[in-house]
């Protein structure tokens, strides 16, 4: 039995934990499943003739018929004539890959390792098992699905032993948004360092918006686990549900693996801390994903929060990931009365996000002083230079109140933003790296194929030929309605693929890329209400 905060009551002890009742569940869905599926006879027709034979004859694909068939066709078949003298051409050799100077991606599935609870290479220690993750995934490889349930399972089990609010101290690297931009993530960890040579905290978002969101994720947890004292992950608003099913997470899971393993995830993300305190010399700092909340008088009181389920729309958990610090643009042209009255907003709706609130520099300032804190360090905003001090300016600080650290660059693959880091030393002074983008494999809109992508574009041109015959051979325009119904939506199946193609040639590159991405962005910053999958394939983003 527990309480509403998710702790078990005094006098009593867990019989199962969380993580092990969670994996049950889903062996006894998928087993469920299982035993359904095999109750179902699949029955598949040949052709369209024998799902709908006509009622003159019969046709069976079955029994000697079949057999009798094919040897009397092998008998009366003969060579055309001359045939047999024409010199035979020989095979045309089709190259394995066009491109043979760009390396293949990665065929077999990474399994065997002791991160993911296996026995593994005994030349291997589990400090180098990461890098083996890494370099497979940097090939396009996949983990094997088993391997990837069990490396999910065995981080549930690591992140259910944390509190809701970490205590950690410096020296740290502290690292935002990454938001599936696995290649990026690579390029990161080699600038700040080998995660066995110092602390690492992520402060969420780790999916959505960039196509290899599943390689971000397998990293970090690989990393986690091979050095739990030492790598610490929160949660962001994304690691969620619901924005998982409006963006592209979601998708990538069933295109890569598939329903199990997305749903795995979902679990582990529910076991994510929600916050930090770090610990250095001179103060502590606070760490979350988003901001404070206004019903969040005491830090203290995030230890009473259960954290281990999908996060409501309102609240103090809500709160916690989903909110920001008002804008500083907002006192571009104003008066010393205006900028005095802006300094002293508390809270106010947060009107971008569609949830939540904006806090001010009066907020952020009595919740540093009132918890004994340094400064709010968090994330969740992309920024043009990759971090931003707020509520610095003309206040006569020490140190700025509020800091936002963004860690994906060129974000979404437009913003041509940079991406930053916070490394914090021992006596609280945090020094900002920062690193540029890296190339990576494109896929397309969806995670199509090139098939199914251009199953619209061939069949416009396709259809259009058709109904020109028809026109040609005199067919009233009455008697093709039902194909010029088809042809119309088969072209905005491709029109709407060509803006998706042609979306980043919208605008120019350089200074105004930032700016401009910013404003075409805004509309997928909000907190959906309901489910809405069509916002992964949006024409805009």
């Amino acid at each position: 039995m527990s309480d509403k905060t998710g702790e078990p009551h005094r006098g009593e002890q867990k019989t199962e934990s969380l993580a092990e009742q969670r994996g049950r569940n889903r062996k006894r869905f998928n087993e469920t499943r299982t035993v359904q599926l095999q109750k179902i006879k699949p029955h598949f027709s040949r052709s369209i003739a024998a799902a709908n034979p006509a009622t003159h004859f019969q046709i069976s694909y079955e029994g000697p018929k079949l057999k009798q068939f094919v040897e009397e066709m092998n008998t009366t078949s003969s060579p055309k004539p001359g045939s047999a003298n024409r010199p035979k051409k020989a095979p045309v050799p089709i190259p394995e890959r066009v491109e043979v100077e760009i390396p293949a991606p990665e065929r077999s599935f990474l399994k065997n390792l002791k991160v993911f609870g296996e026995e593994g290479d005994p030349e291997i220690p589990l400090e180098k098992e990461w890098r083996v993750v890494r370099e497979h995934l940097l090939r396009e490889g996949r983990l094997d699905k088993e391997c990837a349930l069990s490396l999910i399972d065995r981080a549930i089990e690591h992140l259910e032993e944390q509190p809701n609010m970490l205590d950690l101290n410096a020296p740290l690297t502290i690292c935002g948004d990454i938001h599936g931009q696995f290649f990026d993530l690579c390029n990161l960890l080699d600038a700040i360092g080998d995660p066995s040579e110092g602390q690492y905290l992520f402060l969420g978002d780790y999916v959505d918006r960039g196509d290899f969101s599943t390689e971000v994720c397998f990293l970090l947890l690989s990393i986690m686990l091979s050095f739990p004292k030492q790598f610490f992950m929160l949660r962001g608003n994304h690691e969620s549900r619901l924005l998982t099913g409006n963006f592209n997470f979601k998708r990538e899971c069933f295109v890569k693996y598939d329903e199990e393993v997305y749903d795995a995830f979902m679990d582990c993300f529910d076991f994510l801390p929600i916050a930090a305190k770090v610990h250095t010399n001179n103060g502590t700092y606070f760490a979350c994903h988003g901001g404070i909340s206004p019903t969040l008088q005491n830090v203290d009181d995030i230890h009473k929060l259960n954290r281990f389920i999908e996060p409501p729309g309102e609240g103090i958990l809500c709160d916690l990931l989903w909110s920001d610090p008002v804008p500083e643009d907002d006192t571009v042209g104003m008066t010393d009365n205006e900028i005095a009255e802006w300094q002293a907003i508390d809270f106010r709706p947060n009107v971008t996000r569609g949830c939540s609130y904006e806090f001010g520099f009066a907020a952020a300032n009595q919740f540093v002083k009132k918890n004994n804190f340094k400064a709010i360090i968090r994330a969740h905003e992309v920024k043009r230079f990759g971090y931003e001090e707020h509520f610095f300016r003309d206040n006569g600080l020490e140190i700025p109140p509020v800091i936002t650290v963004f860690s994906a660059p060129n974000y979404c693959d437009m913003y041509e933003n940079r991406a930053a880091f916070i490394k914090m030393t021992s006596t609280g002074q945090c020094n900002f790296g920062q690193i540029t983008w890296t190339d990576h494999p494109y896929w397309l809109p969806n995670f199509d194929d090139a098939f199914s992508f251009s199953i619209p574009f061939v069949g416009e041109c396709v259809t259009s030929m058709y109904m020109g015959l028809l026109r040609y051979l005199g067919v009233d325009e009455d008697q093709v309605t039902e194909l010029n119904k088809v042809y119309s939506t088969v072209q905005k199946q491709r029109q709407k693929l060509q803006k998706q193609i042609n979306f980043t040639k919208m605008f120019e590159k350089g200074d105004n890329a930032f700016y401009t991405a910013l404003k075409l962005d805004q509309a997928n910053e909000r907190r959906p209400h309901k489910p809405m999958l069509q916002r992964a394939s949006s024409n805009i983003w």
